[in-house]
């Protein structure tokens, strides 16, 4: 057994390090190397949303199959195609500077809110969809995401105002949370636990960018509001 989990864990650290260095490589590049990225990703996530989607067709009737595909099948690109131009904006219009942004505020909740919820524990988030998750590690998550945020501006990575800075990351933090509880839901509607197993220990593509999938498009209109001037 822990043979197993020594392996899985390896595994884990291995393609996380690979994907996240072609991700950072792709996002400092822009251009072409960016664009193919989030083509590639989405057209993948997007076929691990179908494929779930049809995990349980064998019990539709078939005159229910045209509706149940167009509907799955629409509310996956509503989803997925938006954070897609949502990336490419904020790379290309808001600057790299606000990806990696958005990118620390997305990883720091994930992290706070695993580790404080696990320590802290107390009531669940959303039992029903998420048993794993607490209220404790969500406020904790967003608590984390907001001094990373303000890490970046001590520094001088981003200049932007500290109450718009603190409100902006909130509303991000929030929105991550929701992104995945909604991959989540999803997923535990058609009983799968991962969106596909091409990402060695970590699942699929859909399961690394849920977060993403409402906060890039919350952060794009931000942007387009120029809420930061």
């Amino acid at each position: 057994m822990t043979e197993i989990l020594n392996k899985n864990f390896f595994l884990r650290i291995v393609s996380g390090i690979i994907l996240g260095g072609v991700s950072i490589f792709c996002i400092i590049q822009g251009n072409f190397y960016f664009s193919i990225f989030i083509l590639i990703v989405s057209i993948i996530s997007y076929l691990e949303w179908f494929s779930i989607s049809t995990n349980k067709l064998e019990e539709k009737e078939l005159i229910e199959y045209k509706k149940y595909i167009s509907f799955w099948g629409i509310s996956g690109l509503i989803l997925i195609l938006p954070c897609a131009i949502s990336m490419l904006y904020l790379r290309y219009i808001s600057g790299v500077e606000m990806i990696f942004y958005m990118i620390l505020v997305i990883i720091s909740t994930d992290i706070g809110a695993f580790i404080f919820g696990k320590l802290i524990g107390g009531p669940k988030l959303a039992p029903s969809i998420s048993p794993g998750k607490t209220i404790s590690g969500s406020t904790s998550g967003i608590v984390v995401a907001v001094i990373s945020a303000l890490i970046l501006k001590f520094i001088g990575y981003i200049n932007i105002e500290y109450k718009i800075l603190i409100i902006t990351t909130i509303i991000l933090s929030i929105f991550s949370q929701i992104g995945d509880l909604i991959e989540s839901s999803f997923k535990r509607h058609f009983g799968v636990k991962d969106s596909s197993n091409l990402i060695p220990g970590h699942g699929g593509f859909l399961d690394r960018v849920d977060s993403f999938l409402l906060t890039a498009p919350i952060f794009m209109i931000i942007n387009i509001f120029d809420l930061f001037k």
